[in-house]
């Protein structure tokens, strides 16, 4: 078959794409550089103009992750007919049903041996996350709905934790342990947040 020219970012986001399909499907581990180039019938030398090597994709499928994450909180974010309690209980079942969904690449940047790529990502997950969070909870500070004194710090508190706490190896795994956690999150929210006549119902 003959290979199809392409513009270079075209390319690019195919390569992408392709990795993270195959990585969904087969596992990160066992899919190679060579799997996802005759995916897309391109030369190695190809996939090497774009990226310096499998771990390089692997933190461009990361970060595109994250864009899609970010893109739907937004919308979530942005409907402003929904009490904002409710818009926050909404994201966090987001973020973590699509953490369950994508579980095994997940799992895998945020093992020890990819620490570097790990605390990266996650730098950049925050400086999305924190002002789409932080603008909520104003609105419902103006509202009166929360109690808070300081949106933005009150935001980031409630990601880094909650993140720390699903990104635990056996939060998922241990059905007990879920739901302890899953009652300690909306428990936090509530009191964190200063709301009286709301009650968090997370979807762990």
């Amino acid at each position: 078959m003959a290979r199809i020219s392409k513009d270079p970012e075209e390319r690019r986001q195919e390569l992408i794409d392709t990795a993270m399909r195959l990585f969904l499907e087969k596992g990160y581990e066992q899919t190679s550089v060579s799997n996802i180039v005759k995916e897309i019938n391109v030369a190695q030398g190809t996939f090497y103009y774009h990226f310096k090597s499998k771990t390089d994709i692997l933190e461009a499928v990361g970060e595109k992750f994250i864009d899609k994450i970010i893109n739907k909180i937004q919308h979530i974010a942005n409907r402003k007919k929904i009490d904002e309690a409710e818009r926050l209980d909404d994201i966090i079942d987001y973020f973590s049903l699509f953490y369950n969904a994508n579980k095994e690449i997940v799992n895998y940047i945020h093992s020890e041996s990819n620490i570097v790529l790990h605390q990266k990502l996650g730098r950049k997950t925050l400086a999305k996350l924190l002002p789409i969070l932080t603008k909520v909870i104003e609105e419902g500070v103006a509202k009166g709905r929360f109690n808070v004194t300081y949106p933005a710090e009150t935001a980031e508190f409630l990601i880094l934790a909650m993140c720390e706490m699903l990104h635990q190896p056996n939060t998922m795994t241990d059905v007990k342990r879920r739901e302890r956690v899953r009652y300690t999150i909306e428990e936090n929210l509530k009191r964190i947040l200063g709301v009286k006549d709301y009650t968090f119902e997370l979807e762990l």
